[in-house]
């Protein structure tokens, strides 16, 4: 089939549209038409039409990746998602998300990071910060990687003490403050020991 032209994509200047004689077009990288010079008045064979359609679709999904990730953050694994919900198939899909690793753009252990310290802000124990990974595509690997380095004895320490307040911890008090702190996703664990830790709390229950 003869190019009847190669015009840039007006909407991303990564890409380029490929226009045949029978009136149909494909999008194809720029650099993937550099590397084939590709120019009006080629003729494309049955071969090279499959390649240029493999990397069509590959070109497509890369730029679909960029204006998700572009939007807000997430996992590799909801990425995937996101790019199968918009009928990309799975070769494709998974070549944007490698190029953009690659790019280091997209890193599950730095995302991660940041949901940690999301989360920790708002008081969250790592039990619930590993159900809020897990919701968000995190594996538990990576997940518990992250966590290992979570202290949050500091954070649970100042819980109690605002809760406190100067009052007395009776019984009361103090089973309304561990069923807050379990809520959250703290461990009986850490808060028996963050009670020690206070004043009041005194050798902890």
């Amino acid at each position: 089939m003869l190019i009847r032209k190669v015009d840039a994509y007006k909407n991303d200047l990564s890409r380029v549209i490929v226009y045949f004689e029978d009136k149909s077009y494909i999008t194809v990288s720029v650099e993937r038409a550099r590397e084939l010079n590709l120019k009006a008045g080629d003729e494309v064979d049955a071969t090279l039409m499959q390649e240029l359609s493999d990397s069509s679709r590959e070109s497509a999904a890369k730029a679909c990746a960029a204006r998700i990730i572009g939007r807000s953050s997430m996992s590799c694994a909801t990425l995937l998602k996101k790019l199968r919900d918009k009928g990309i198939d799975e070769i494709s899909a998974q070549a944007a998300l490698d190029w953009l690793c690659g790019l280091g753009i997209m890193d599950d252990t730095a995302y991660a990071k940041t949901l940690v310290a999301h989360y920790r802000t708002r008081g969250f124990g790592n039990r619930r910060i590993l159900e809020e990974m897990r919701k968000r595509g995190i594996t538990r690997e990576v997940a518990d990687t992250v966590l290992d380095d979570c202290d949050m004895n500091e954070e649970i320490t100042e819980y109690i003490l605002k809760k406190i307040r100067g009052a007395e911890l009776d019984d009361k008090l103090k089973a309304r403050i561990t069923n807050a702190l379990l809520r959250r996703g703290h461990s009986y664990d850490e808060i028996k020991r963050a009670f020690n830790r206070t004043e009041n709390g005194g050798n902890g229950f």
